[in-house]
């Protein structure tokens, strides 16, 4: 038989609890953190049969007005107790992004630890305490949670998470540490044809972060090898020469022997342009120009003759800017480049 004393006493628990979470949702609605979000998903008005779900509310209810009121640690550690008794990864998650919300690292690195404690196998939680790790410049002990996440994250996934690494590693401190964490990371897909590419391809932005050019020259030319096809190391080795590694142009000149789009050869001409080099520059223009002309082509040839005062040069190239738009000169693109070439 049902006391009717202690569902009162229900009743009154989950009308503190409810209004306890509308104060919080109030004060923190601006703010969009994610406790609250998971709140929205929990049951607050059914009766206190699920105790352990009435304690997850009253967790990450204090566990956030603590941390608001400047008590982050008692905060974290409040939801994080509830996250391993509960085995709640949801927890595990909000524990940590609260430490990091409250600058506090050591507790982040700890709440990682716990989270990965109790799930080993979580890439969410091996990549959050990669992330964390990296933030402290724990540079070194990186390394066991990047070869962790590599091996756990899905085959059909694998290339693109080794091509974020650089993205990872952008703000450390020691770059000599980090590439040899990411090297020793990597040796086993290295020697695998399907990962061989991005492997090398994330070590050629890791050397170049690092600013270590001859290196990353050398990785540009072993994937020049591996798959010339693929013009994402040609981004890279524009990158060398818009750093004045003049070393990098041979390989430039290498990948434009193929037939690539002359965006690519357009780019390499307005680099050369930038150092000065506008005869050479001038001759990519013109290459690009035989390939498929357009006013823009012409606008750039135009440009680079006026750099080098070939004032008649300049104006030929500016009219047939206007002949080829001579038919759609309403439109705006084109009509931009009719003013500029009249100017010419």
């Amino acid at each position: 038989m049902n006391d009717p004393s202690l569902h009162r006493m229900n009743v009154f628990k989950n009308f503190i609890i409810f209004a306890l979470y509308m104060g919080l949702l109030v004060r923190v609605w601006a703010q969009n953190f994610e406790p609250i979000e998971y709140l929205r998903t929990l049951d607050v008005s059914r009766s206190s049969s699920d105790e352990s779900e009435l304690n997850t509310i009253n967790s990450l209810l204090l566990g956030n007005l603590l941390a608001q009121e400047g008590y982050a640690e008692e905060g974290i550690d409040l939801i994080l107790d509830n996250a391993q008794r509960n085995k709640n990864e949801k927890l595990f998650e909000i524990a940590t992004k609260l430490a990091i919300l409250s600058y506090s690292g050591d507790r982040a690195l700890l709440t990682t630890k716990a989270w990965i404690s109790e799930f080993p196998n979580s890439i969410q939680a091996q990549i959050a305490h990669l992330k964390v790790t990296l933030g402290l410049q724990n540079v070194t002990d990186s390394l066991n949670p990047l070869r962790k996440v590599l091996s756990l994250v899905p085959s059909t996934e694998r290339t693109q998470a080794i091509e974020s690494i650089p993205s990872l590693y952008k703000d450390v401190l020691d770059f000599p540490a980090a590439i040899q964490v990411v090297q020793t990371a990597l040796k086993p897909y290295l020697q695998q044809p399907a990962f061989v590419f991005s492997s090398h391809f994330a070590l050629a932005h890791l050397y170049l972060q690092a600013q270590q050019y001859a290196e990353c020259l050398g990785v540009l030319n072993t994937l020049l090898k591996l798959n010339a096809k693929d013009t994402r190391p040609l981004i890279v080795a524009f990158e060398l020469f818009a750093k004045n590694y003049a070393e990098s142009e041979a390989l430039i000149q290498k990948y434009l022997v193929h037939p690539l789009p002359k965006d690519f050869r357009l780019q390499y001409a307005n680099l050369l342009s930038q150092q000065g080099r506008y005869i050479d520059a001038e001759s990519e223009i013109q290459k690009s120009i035989m390939l498929n002309p357009t006013p823009i082509d012409w606008m750039i040839l135009a440009q680079t003759q006026l750099d080098q005062l070939k004032w008649d040069n300049a104006q030929s190239s500016a009219l047939k800017v206007l002949e080829l738009t001579a038919n759609e000169p309403g439109l705006k693109k084109q009509s931009n480049l009719r003013d500029r070439a009249f100017l010419i």
